[in-house]
């Protein structure tokens, strides 16, 4: 059987061409020999993929025509992006993996199969609008053409379209949930931290949620992240959180309400030296850090909560005002705590890492609930006494002709206009 090919390349002044052993046909007699195809790029991502295609199109027993013409293609946006999200995942972007879901999902099947200089305007505003028809939240479709606007600035900077086509595309309108997050009150957490437990099925998710309430409001992924390098274990000081939309490392200071939370649960693990404070528990990959990607603590901590005898219908249901909890309403809980406390906005932004003061300044709205006496006119309570009298006065039935038509409020009746 015939070594497969592989091909080699080589940069010339051109280009990149591909050396590789190709069958064609010679005076009537099959023949096996090395040929030069030209790739037409410079780029040598491209030039690898496109050795790639050739060479398995070869293995298969295309011929050298078609080899030539998948070396004259161009790529097209679904094989750029690679190179885009691997350049992404190469710079440490944290949002590399959800990055690489928006293309999968949502680009790519609308016009990942297309060149992407002959992608125009209306196409980029059709693939927003099919987001919308899927039923997606106004955040997921402001996501997908903030993602697209980035990938043409990359392709904008390297030279390989000369325009950007989505930026003149406003983000069409989709469905928005204005419903607020139910919160745990502080009296909850109280209870669901001391509720019993026998057979200690509550304990991880006891941990999670005073880690994410108490320690500058962890993230869901900034707890999947957390190892015990992270946290001084000789006196429970400090710690560092591996903060989920960046790349940076956040110390602070533990607070002395998490300390002996943290020491316990350090003890109870046998004192690690290294490994995730939160690993998976269950499964083959007992032990180990559980995966970014699909981690949701939502759904176990209504469950967790409901078992500990904590059942406000707000916390665990969707109502016309509110939606239920979920595992990032400790964080919300923690920042509008913050803003209740009087902590300024700069300072709680750096416990939080909220990089983005519109985020930050919701949650700070959505604790102002008590309307200032300053706001308030001077009127004495005891006007409502004056008011109630009045009400009552109204509410007498009429028994004066004149009294009716001033209680409809209609001019009284009259008869001079030649009426009988």
């Amino acid at each position: 059987m015939a070594r497969p090919r592989t091909g080699s390349l080589e940069l010339r002044k051109d280009g990149y061409y591909l050396r590789v052993t190709v069958d064609a046909i010679v005076d009537g007699r099959p023949v096996s020999e090395r040929r030069w195809i030209p790739l037409e790029t410079l780029d040598e991502r491209v030039a690898k993929r496109k050795r790639e295609a050739i060479v398995a199109g070869l293995n298969s027993g295309a011929i050298v025509a078609e080899a030539k013409r998948e070396a004259r293609r161009a790529s097209t946006i679904a094989e750029l992006s690679q190179d885009y999200l691997a350049l992404r995942r190469a710079a440490g972007k944290r949002m590399a993996p959800e990055e690489e879901t928006y293309f999968r999902l949502h680009i790519n099947p609308a016009i990942g199969h297309r060149e992407p200089a002959g992608v125009t305007t209306p196409d980029v505003l059709r693939m927003l609008e099919t987001v919308v028809v899927k039923g997606k939240a106004a955040g997921t479709v402001s996501h997908a053409r903030r993602l697209l606007h980035r990938f043409y600035k990359w392709l904008l900077n390297t030279g390989r379209v000369s325009h950007n086509p989505v930026r003149d595309v406003a983000t069409p309108s989709a469905r928005r949930d204005t419903r607020k997050r139910v919160r745990p009150t502080d009296a909850e957490v109280l209870a669901f931290l001391t509720a019993a437990d026998p057979g200690q099925r509550l304990l991880e998710m006891k941990m999670l949620s005073i880690s994410s309430r108490v320690a500058g409001g962890m993230r869901t992924i900034e707890t999947v992240r957390w190892c015990w390098e992270h946290i001084d274990r000789e006196r429970f000081a400090h710690c560092w959180i591996p903060r989920g939309k960046g790349a940076e490392v956040q110390e602070l200071e533990v607070p002395d309400l998490l300390a002996p939370f943290l020491r316990a649960w350090w003890l109870r693990h046998g004192r690690p030296e290294t490994g995730p404070v939160f690993p998976v528990t269950v499964g083959k990959r007992k032990g180990q850090q559980r995966l970014e990607r699909g981690t949701s603590f939502a759904a176990r901590m209504r469950r967790a909560f409901m078992k500990a005898g904590i059942t406000r219908h707000e916390l665990h249901n969707d109502t016309p005002r509110s939606r239920r909890a979920d595992f990032h309403s400790f964080r919300r809980a923690f920042v509008t705590a913050c803003a209740k406390g009087g902590t300024n906005a700069q300072e709680s932004m750096a416990l939080s890492a909220h990089t983005d003061y519109r985020t930050h300044a919701k949650y700070i709205v959505e604790s102002f609930t008590a309307i200032p006496l300053a706001a308030l006119p001077a009127v004495s309570p005891a006007t409502a006494e004056v008011l109630a009298r009045v009400v009552g006065d109204s509410a007498r039935p009429p028994t004066k002709h004149r009294d009716f038509a001033r209680h409809g409020g209609f001019e009284p009746p009259t008869f001079g206009s030649g009426g009988p």
